[in-house]
This record gives structure tokens, sequence and C-alpha cells, in this order.
């Protein structure tokens, strides 16, 4: 069961927009609560055989959402168990940065150590004011990026959920300096403050609920030939004119193709604006489209 602290603040700071400075704001709460931070002596990864997810029996609650997504991007059906968890989905199937993603892709295993000057019970193992503990941890998401990043993820419903057990937080602290020195990049994101934007997740939306649309070979070859002959770069309108004239099929039909081509990473839009038919398109970089190397079965770290 999650413990709340009713020293947790109920509004998110405005440092809370870098997603990538949330941490510091961690810090801060879990320092300001009198707890220690845990200082990582050892961690490793494990990775299910098949390529996740590592947690199969799903985490025991009470009413939740839970579902399946059948990703065009993965060839295979995603599970998710949360509403973070289903729109994180969506945002990696639908942005032509994520060559590939996994849901759970492994387990971690960290050994870490506080100091401590406090009274601890015997059953707990401390060396010279120490106190060592083992902490396990599942990521949501592991991001495969176009230029061979590979991002972690920690998907939360909304701030208050991301910060409302300080003890957990200072488990995500310790599981990001882990992350950091195995050289992954480590995000908390939520659905409410990053995911749900107006128009962004309309566009996430549209793009993925037509992502089964079928491109033939000459449909393809078309965008390519059009692309081409613009240096690459194009617009959204045009690219729809351009099938249109092809395949005789209406501009509504030819929207479609053109989202089932952007979650097929054939071409790239900008998904944080409004896509209209002003709207610039690119070619995605033969040499980008695929770029998720094996996973290993582990990964050790010593700090």
């Amino acid at each position: 069961m999650r413990r709340h602290s009713a020293h947790s603040p109920l509004f998110p700071p405005p440092s809370w927009s870098d997603v990538q400075g949330r941490f510091n704001h961690f810090r801060k709460l879990v320092l300001g609560s009198g707890r220690k931070l845990a200082h990582v002596l050892h961690g490793e990864m494990t990775y299910a055989a098949n390529g996740g997810p590592t947690r199969t029996v799903p985490t025991p609650s009470g009413q939740k959402h839970e579902g399946h997504f059948q990703s065009i991007k993965n060839h295979r059906t995603m599970h998710w168990e949360a509403r973070a968890e289903q729109l994180l989905i969506q945002h990696s199937e639908a942005f032509e940065l994520v060559a590939a993603y996994q849901c759970q892709p492994h387990r971690l295993d960290l050994n870490v150590a506080s100091p401590t000057n406090e009274n601890i019970p015997n059953d707990v193992p401390t060396t010279r004011g120490w106190k060592h503990e083992h902490f396990v941890y599942y990521p949501d998401m592991l991001q495969t990026l176009a230029d061979g990043r590979k991002l972690v993820i920690e998907a939360k419903q909304n701030y208050q959920d991301a910060v409302g057990d300080l003890d957990y937080l200072r488990k995500i602290l310790a599981v990001e300096s882990f992350y950091k020195s195995a050289g992954y990049q480590f995000s908390v994101l939520t659905a409410e403050e990053d995911l749900s934007q107006p128009i962004l997740s309309q566009n996430v939306r549209n793009v993925v609920l037509d992502r089964h649309t079928k491109l033939s070979t000459h449909e393809l070859l078309a965008i390519s030939l059009h692309l081409d002959s613009r240096a690459g770069s194009s617009t959204y309108g045009a690219l729809v004119d351009e099938l249109c004239l092809l395949n005789s099929l209406s501009s509504l039909a030819n929207r479609a193709k053109l989202h089932a081509a952007i979650v097929q990473r054939v071409i790239g839009v900008n998904m944080r604006q409004r896509i209209g038919s002003t709207s610039p398109i690119w070619t995605v970089p033969i040499s980008t489209k695929v770029q998720q190397s094996s996973s290993p079965s582990s990964v050790e770290v010593i700090e």
C-alpha cells in the first residue's frame, strides 16, 4: 500500500516543467523529511528472456484500468496497468524519435547504503554507521531512441502521485543514480502534466488510431519520391494531395495513410504542434530507423 506523507506538497513547483530537473525537487523533499539519501554500492539489471514484460503478475491494488495495445512499431501486443502507462505507450508508438520500446523491460536490483546516527533494529545490517538495504525496481518503459540512446521511464498519474511516498522517492533517486552510471537516461513522467497536453494528446490519438491503415508499395514510393524531389521535406497537405492523385481516395483516407507512415517511421512530424495542411513533414533518415541492440541479461555497476 502506498504511504502518503502529510509533508508532501499538493501542487508542483515551477521547476516541475523541467523533466530532468525533477530529481532535484525529489532530493529536497526527501532530505527535508529527515530521510537520508541512499548511495548505490552495486546494481544489476535482469532482462526477461522474451523481451518483457519482466513482471508478469499484475501489481495488486483496488479498482484500476488495464488493457492491451497492438503495437505496429514493436510487432507485438503491449500490456498496460494504468492510464499513465497507456498514454506512454501511445506516445511511444506515435513519436518518430522512438525507434522501439519495451514495457517493464527488466528488473533492477540495487544494494545501497545510507549514513545513520539513529537506533536501528538488530536485524538490519550496518557497517561503521552505514545502514545497508536492498531495493527492487521495475521500470515502466525502456525506449530505444533513433540515435541509439536508451531512456528509462517511470510513469505516474500526476504530481501528487509522483511525490506521495517519500520512501519511494528515496528509492527512485537511487535508481536514477544507477542508470546514470550505466549510461541510461531516466525520467519520471506524469499523465496529467506531461502526456495529456491538449494539442499533443490529440495528435497522438489521431495518429495511433490510424496505425493499422495499409500502405501499398506504390504509395510508399510516391511518398519517397515526393520528399526526395523537395530535398527531404514537404508539408502534410502536399503529401495528402500527392496520394489523392495516385490512388483517387479521399483526403480523409490518405491522411490515415500518412498517420500510418508516421508510426512506421517513414516520415516525421512535430507532434507538439497542431497537425494541419501546412505542417512540415520530413523523411526519417534510413540510418536511424532501427538502432535497437540486443538487451543483455544483466548489467552490473559498482560505485
